[in-house]
């Protein structure tokens, strides 16, 4: 739905093309809202009105919302969970000082008024979770939007890397490699071993396997990638085998947009 507005929205420069989708967002959903009139907020032939009332109430609730909807994604990211859930949590905690913004400054500004009554609150919240409940997904569908598809992996048939011959018999597959002085540390799926090489050479042998040097002293197989880890800037992606692989600050953003489970940041 979003994704056919890429082209023109790298034409401004400095702003980025999320900022451009999220915008293209409410500007939809302020039109929306200004022909329908929902809820009774302004009289319905009174256009100039209505349109003057969802403008800056769609606008106040993005400025609200978007802050709460980043520290989702921050916090999902920081403790594993589902992104989804975080940003529904988000929203309805948003909701909150939306009544305000709803209450004082609805179809007539009236800062004096006196704070709603426990029903009149409720009954702004309804309204608030209504329109939300239509924003909210279109923003996630325009944060999606953004995000590259992964990419499908390379056809390897079923022949084993060369590598892999010179591995003792019943290794199973290669899921990744790590440099430990003059050796590379071969972890395979039955075990590891130690093989006197340089990394640049066993990466060679690996065939074009699908995988990469996420690291100076690290290859890792993407059908051994399981998720990853995150401690501010520094990035893990997490394997089979109760791997660790450090993904080197400088690789994340390239692997972000090849696929890689990196969280879409550098």
């Amino acid at each position: 739905m979003v994704a056919t507005m890429s082209i023109p929205l790298r034409a401004t420069p400095g702003v980025s093309p999320k900022i451009w989708r999220e915008g293209l967002v409410i500007l939809g959903g302020a039109v929306v809202l200004i022909a329908l009139g929902p809820f009774g907020a302004v009289p319905y032939r009174d256009v100039a009105g209505r349109t003057l009332y969802w403008a800056r109430t769609l606008a106040g609730g993005y400025l609200l919302l978007r802050p709460c909807l980043a520290l989702a994604s921050l916090a999902a990211r920081r403790w594993r969970v589902s992104e989804l859930a975080a940003w529904t949590a988000a929203a309805l905690l948003a909701g909150l000082p939306m009544v305000g913004l709803v209450w004082w400054l609805g179809p007539r500004p009236d800062l004096a008024r006196p704070p709603p009554s426990p029903a009149d609150f409720l009954d702004a919240y309804l309204q608030v979770m209504t329109i939300t409940a239509l924003v909210a997904p279109a923003l996630w569908l325009a944060r999606r939007a953004g995000r590259p598809a992964p990419s499908a992996p390379q056809a390897t048939g079923n022949a084993p890397p060369a590598l892999a011959r010179r591995l003792p018999p019943g290794q199973g597959q290669i899921l990744a490699l790590s440099m430990e002085d003059h050796y590379v540390r071969v972890h395979a799926a039955a075990g590891q071993t130690l093989l006197l090489m340089r990394m640049a050479d066993a990466v060679a042998l690996m065939d074009g396997q699908d995988g990469a040097r996420v690291h100076r002293s690290w290859w890792v197989a993407r059908a051994a990638v399981e998720g990853f880890r995150r401690d501010g800037r520094r990035v893990w992606l997490r394997a089979r085998g109760d791997l660790l692989v450090p993904v080197a600050r400088g690789r994340v953003r390239a692997l972000a947009s090849e696929g890689w489970p990196l969280g879409g940041r550098s």
